[in-house]
Formats: C-alpha cells, structure tokens, sequence
C-alpha cells in the first residue's frame, strides 16, 4: 500500500519515542503506579528532560511517557511525548496508542496561534485545528506525567490551562491553583489534587470523582 509522505514522516518520528539525545540532561524520571479504588490497573514510566527537538539543544523541556494497562501483560501501551519551549509555551505533542484492537499515531503541533493535530491509522488520515496560545497544550487521557505541566502553570491566583486531548480533540478547561509549595488543585473541567516534593515533582495525583490515582514509586 503507498503512504502519504506525512504519513511515513509521522511513523519516523513516532519510532524514536520515548527516546531523546544522551546530551540532554535528566530533570526527573520515575514511575507512577496508576491505581482504581486502591487496585493497580496500569503503570507509566516517564522522564522529563531539558532541550527539545531532534538533537535536544533547542532551549525548553521535554516530558516523555510510556504508559501501560494493565501494569502486567499490557494489553494497552501509549507512548507520549510533549515539548515545550523555554517559556513554558507548547510546541510539539506525540503519542503512539496501541490497543487490543487499534493501532494510531497522532502528532500535534503549535504554529502561530493554532494547533494542529494530526491523526495516522491504517485506515485513514486526517487533522483538526483548533485556537492555540501560551496557556494552551494537547495531551492525552490516562498519561499521567503531562500532568507536570499543569503544576508547574499553577499559580495562587488560578491559572486557567486549555487542554485538547488528542484522540478525540475534547476542549477541557482547567484551573490549576497552587495551595503552598507541595499542593496544586485542579477544577474546571478536571479536578484533582497533586502533591508534590520540594523540588515541585509530582508524588500523587487524585481524582476523586472517578476513584482514580496516580503514585510515584521508591525512587
């Protein structure tokens, strides 16, 4: 079957995931244990990097992600990567989502005022735009790391985040509050609780209202 050239640009790009240059320098990495009612239904290992881009000098930060259901015998792994510049501003969104039954890619990207995402199967192709802006990213359901920057956007004030999850380009707005250097409250569209370390790395994430939590591991 003859491919799209976006289309083979896109499987080139997603083959490198979560992988990022030896140069770049390591600002956290860990594991969450993603449990439902206290019983573990998954796992996601993550980093998160300084430099972006293909060589990692371009200035700003890079979150990666693997993330698997169930933690044993994954029947589902998604693998994430999101990039921001040195402001903070969102650049570049990746993610490979395999399932029992499904196989996709999407890359997402920022120029200009808008986002664009792109989403790749065998059966189609096809991209939406949507209204960008500096509080505003693409992320996806159940990838618990992208979180990060929702932390690190709160302010005492309320910072008001725009998110677009890619699989399906719901709008979610968020208003992430930081109550004291270890705690951020999320409400809006999403609530959540995240505790965080001195160093502002997210230790837990609640989400009361659908039983859901996510908790770092022993370093």
């Amino acid at each position: 079957m003859n491919r799209h050239p976006r289309y083979l640009l896109a499987l080139a790009a997603l083959a490198a995931l979560p992988w990022a240059p030896m140069s770049a320098q390591v600002i956290d990495q860990g594991v969450f244990s993603i449990r439902r009612d206290g019983t573990e239904i998954g796992r996601e290992e993550f980093t998160i990097r300084s430099g972006r881009g293909p060589d990692g000098k371009t200035a700003g930060t890079t979150i990666s992600a693997v993330t698997r259901y169930p933690a044993l015998d994954p029947t589902t792994t998604i693998t994430t990567v999101l990039e921001r510049s040195a402001s903070g501003f969102f650049t570049v969104f990746q993610v490979e989502y395999q399932g029992p039954d499904l196989s996709e890619q999407y890359l997402g990207a920022q120029d200009r005022g808008r986002i664009t995402i792109h989403r790749f199967s065998a059966e189609a192709r096809e991209a939406r735009q949507f209204p960008g802006g500096a509080a505003a990213y693409v992320m996806m359901d159940s990838v618990y790391a992208l979180h990060q920057v929702l932390a690190d956007l709160a302010t005492t004030e309320g910072a008001v985040v725009t998110v677009y999850l890619a699989r399906d380009g719901t709008r979610q707005r968020i208003t992430a509050t930081r109550l004291g250097d270890q705690r951020v409250q999320l409400g809006g569209d999403v609530v959540a609780t995240m505790l965080l370390d001195s160093a502002r790395r997210i230790m837990t994430i609640e989400f009361p209202g659908t039983s859901i939590t996510a908790v770092r591991l022993n370093d």
